[in-house]
């Protein structure tokens, strides 16, 4: 069984700096103790992906049922979500990456992403909120919405980082061009800055759990659907946004 200190001292410094202020003082350090749990009983980084999985099922799921209760199980899932998301990374560097273990935790955030947004949705078009009254249609269109701009954009953004890069007319990678660009006081810097900060601030391992809970603790689940719509709308125009405009400056280069 590997201590708790030693997953942190395996994690390196510029991985703990990358991550939102949320996740560094409360996911990653949950996160320790629970990869030196799994540790203990022989659990891999894989299964604990797999494990994310379900547990991103079961959140969306407990949204459905008209209960209090359930609906805040539901959205304290998505905060022990997080916890998981950061142990697969801990067990990995600890022991060493698995095949197939970016496949695992790709799907794990995409299931969560695609299931919750609708599932609280529902929810809300049931039970209402602060400003929304129950049976408003919208609710479900908004929570629908949400989850179609976060996956598409993180799906466009990942197709764009596989196809736009034309190696062997270029000597730099995509992760160094990137590195450039933010770096560079220009319209492509500034762009790819926003999206990277609303992402970290605003996203799963941001905000967007702790907002959950607490929006549902106090039954203003549309004060969460209508910020994450908009958000995620903001972050789909810039990404798309991006991705043209710098398509554009590799070929021009």
């Amino acid at each position: 069984m590997l201590s708790p200190l030693y997953f942190y001292r395996a994690t390196p410094k510029d991985k703990r700096k990358k991550d939102s202020l949320i996740s560094r003082f409360l996911f990653r350090p949950i996160s320790y103790l629970f990869a030196s749990f799994f540790s203990f009983l022989h659990i891999s980084a894989n299964k604990v992906s797999v494990l994310s999985i379900f547990v991103a099922i079961a959140s969306g799921i407990l949204f459905l049922f008209d209960n209090q209760i359930c609906r805040i199980v539901g959205a304290s899932l998505v905060i022990f979500w997080c916890v998981l998301d950061c142990t697969d990374g801990d067990l990995a560097r600890a022991y060493g990456p698995k095949a197939n273990g970016e496949l695992y935790d790709g799907v794990a955030g995409y299931v969560l992403i695609a299931w919750l947004y609708p599932c609280v949705g529902v929810s809300l078009f049931f039970t209402g909120g602060l400003f929304f009254q129950a049976n408003f249609p919208w609710s479900i269109l908004l929570g629908a919405g949400a989850s179609v701009f976060d996956l598409s954009f993180r799906l466009i953004f990942k197709k764009y980082g596989e196809l736009s890069y034309d190696l062997k007319t270029s000597k730099k990678t995509s992760k160094e061009m990137e590195k450039e660009w933010t770096t560079k006081a220009t319209f492509l810097g500034r762009t790819l800055h926003l999206i990277r900060r609303l992402n970290l601030f605003f996203g799963i391992d941001g905000l967007l759990s702790i907002w959950l809970l607490i929006s549902t603790i106090f039954s203003w689940v549309d004060l969460f659907i209508i910020p994450y719509f908009c958000i995620n709308a903001i972050l789909w125009v810039g990404t798309i946004t991006f991705c043209l405009y710098s398509s554009r400056k590799i070929h021009l280069e």
